[in-house]
């Protein structure tokens, strides 16, 4: 019994309601112009099989791609299907399938290491430049990142009037998708200042 275009099924929808949506950092497979391939998001079948352009049901099938850019990293695919029999007459069917590619991750964030640091030589705090992060981001090629620390004055990349013990220190990252990561590090001030002692050069007594 030949197959006709009342037995074609198409692919559902990747939209994250009727099936998972496509995650950006996953290594799919990609057609000619970057986008998700049909071997990764389904292509139009009879009972189950593909349909292959010129194959015993006399069929080809194509697609065409809108894409709507929702984000860095998120988008959405507006895929047109079209498939045409021309056995035992020429009948076409179509079908839109909505695809979305995800970008749900935050930044890979790394902080710098814990610090030891001294008190200056005339008071009991310290001052210190903090080190930048490293930031990467897989689908997200703009990233920023804001600072903030426990204690002391924060102007700029340094940070003023650190107190004797532990301050800690919090960067978060923000990619183009507003997604967030965060990392934090210490810095241990201590008294590495010896101290100064002052000698009379000469001492008179009374008698």
């Amino acid at each position: 019994l030949r197959s006709t275009i009342a037995d074609v099924e198409f692919p559902t929808n990747k939209d994250g309601l009727e099936d998972p949506a496509l995650v950006c950092t996953d290594d799919f497979e990609v057609d000619s112009n970057g986008h998700p391939h049909p071997n990764v998001t389904g292509w139009p079948t009879i009972n189950g099989q593909p349909i292959t352009n010129g194959g015993p049901c006399e069929m080809a099938v194509s697609y065409s791609d809108q894409l709507i850019p929702i984000c860095e990293g998120t988008y959405k695919l507006i895929r047109t299907w079209t498939v045409l029999g021309w056995c035992p007459t020429t009948e076409i069917a179509n079908d839109i399938q909505i695809i979305k590619v995800m970008d749900n991750v935050g930044p890979t964030l790394v902080c710098p290491a814990n610090m030891v640091i001294s008190t200056g030589q005339t008071d009991c705090t310290a001052s210190v430049i903090l080190p930048l992060p490293t930031i990467s981001d897989v689908c997200s090629p703009s990233t920023s990142y804001t600072k903030s620390a426990s204690q002391g004055l924060l102007v700029g990349n340094t940070l003023y009037g650190l107190p004797l013990g532990v301050t800690t220190v919090t960067y978060v990252a923000t990619d183009g998708c507003g997604n967030h990561s965060t990392c934090s590090f210490q810095i241990l001030v201590q008294d590495q200042v010896p101290p100064v002692a002052i000698c009379e050069t000469f001492h008179v007594v009374g008698l």
